[in-house]
Formats: C-alpha cells, structure tokens, sequence
C-alpha cells in the first residue's frame, strides 16, 4: 500500500547478489516481494 501514497518501486532487471543488498541498502525499501531461492541459505 505504501506505493499508493507515494512509495517508491525498485526492480532489477537482472538478479545480482550485490545489486540486491545495495538496493536494500540504499533504498527505504519496507515490502521485499521476491522468490524464495532468494530467502534460501545457500543458494
């Protein structure tokens, strides 16, 4: 909802483990909708 009321989008064309933590890092990112080989140790 938070992009209703202003918030911000960040997509990534491609997965990149270091472009992905530098966008949490540098984004105000509060919802992280991905897949779950994302979440997964070890992958």
């Amino acid at each position: 909802m938070r992009l209703a009321i202003g918030g911000t989008t960040v997509i990534l064309p491609t997965f990149d483990v270091q472009t992905f933590l530098r966008a949490i890092d540098d984004e105000p990112i509060v919802i992280l909708p991905s897949v779950p080989a994302i979440y997964a140790p070890g992958s």
